[in-house]
Formats: C-alpha cells, sequence, structure tokens
C-alpha cells in the first residue's frame, strides 16, 4: 500500500494527512506539501530536481501544478545563463489553459474543447520531461544559436508529433476552436499574446 502511494506520489495538502496516509513521517524527496509549490520553497525546488533525475513526470497531476513546474524550471535554466524560451512559453500557455474553466472564456468554451486542452497539456508534460531532464542535467549552457534550435526542435515535437494523434481525435468544430485559441483570435485574443501565438494551421493536421 504505502509503496505504491511513494510511486505514484501527488502533492499533499498538508503533512498531518501525508503522515497519516503515507505512515511517513517526513515527506519523500519526490514529495512536497501544496504550500510549498505556492511559496516556491526550497522542499519544492528539491522535489523537482528529484522528479527530473528520476524522469517522474507523473508526479505532477494538474494543470496548475504543471504551470507551477515551468515557472520553477524557467528560472532555475535562467540562473544556468540558459537562452532557452520554450520554458517560457509552456508556462505562459499552461497558465491560460486554467482560464477556459473561467468567466467569460467559459461561456464560450464548450466541454470538448476542455477535456482536449486538458489532455494536450498533460501529453507535452510528460513528453517534453526526458527533453527537460537532459537539457537541466547538461554541462553545455545553450545560448544563442544553439538555444534556439533546441527551442525549434522541442517546438516541432510538441505540435508535429507529441500532439498528433490528440488532432486527429479531435471533429472539426473543436478543431476550429482550439486553433482560434492557438492564434489568439476572437475573445482569446485577451489570452495569447503574439510572441507565444501558433502560426500554422492546425486543420491541415
Amino acid at each position: 500500500f504505502f509503496s505504491t502511494l511513494n510511486s505514484h506520489s501527488k502533492e499533499w495538502n498538508c503533512l498531518k494527512t501525508y503522515q497519516s496516509q503515507t505512515g511517513n513521517t517526513e515527506l519523500q524527496a519526490s514529495d512536497w506539501l501544496r504550500k510549498d509549490r505556492k511559496n516556491n520553497t526550497l522542499v519544492w525546488q528539491q522535489a523537482n530536481v528529484y522528479n527530473l533525475k528520476h524522469n517522474l513526470s507523473s508526479e505532477y497531476q494538474t494543470i496548475k501544478q504543471r504551470t507551477d513546474f515551468y515557472l520553477w524550471l524557467n528560472k532555475a535554466l535562467n540562473e544556468k545563463k540558459m537562452d532557452v524560451v520554450w520554458p517560457k512559453m509552456a508556462h505562459f500557455i499552461s497558465n491560460k489553459l486554467e482560464k477556459i474553466k473561467s468567466f467569460p472564456f467559459s461561456i464560450f468554451t464548450g466541454n470538448e474543447v476542455k477535456h482536449y486542452a486538458e489532455k494536450g497539456s498533460e501529453t507535452v508534460f510528460m513528453k517534453a520531461f526526458e527533453t527537460v531532464r537532459e537539457l537541466y542535467f547538461s554541462d553545455s549552457v545553450l545560448q544563442s544559436d544553439e538555444a534556439l534550435t533546441w527551442d525549434e526542435n522541442i517546438i516541432y515535437q510538441e505540435q508535429y508529433v507529441w500532439l498528433d494523434e490528440i488532432y486527429k481525435e479531435v471533429d472539426a468544430r473543436t478543431l476550429k476552436t482550439i486553433d482560434k485559441m492557438a492564434k489568439g483570435k476572437c475573445i482569446y485574443t485577451f489570452m495569447v499574446p503574439k510572441e507565444v501565438a501558433f502560426t500554422g494551421d492546425l486543420s491541415n493536421k
């Protein structure tokens, strides 16, 4: 029972709940409390490093958790003097996905769109984790053209490989809405600024 919990850890609301459900007195290396994530504590930061090292992408079970991971990752790579920008883009887009559920976007966004948005968020996170892990622990500091090449490669993988199966499942109407969201058209202009807007054509998938 305890080993199953440990291999599929999740964010814990408080230490008391964690202790009662796991039998552990202290948090394991892959674990964190909600307040740790919200306050970017050392516990949260160390858990992210541990999970990257051991490729534990399944530890992050919600869009909010993945959003804050991207935020931490972007800051961590900046501290390493990396010039890559994909983590910043991923954080921005992941953060905006939460707005789909809130007014006024929820009025114009159907359940199918919400479903595929959440599925896409999880898919990209899980698929990108290994690539991000290699970058984080690399001895090389990607700057200038090398950083641009890394960004171009992961963006291509994201749009044309990792999300390809999801695009194939989506009906034409839903795909059109997702396309507008990605490009920041109509009401979604307030969600997606020009610097991160997708410029391709999802209808060609």
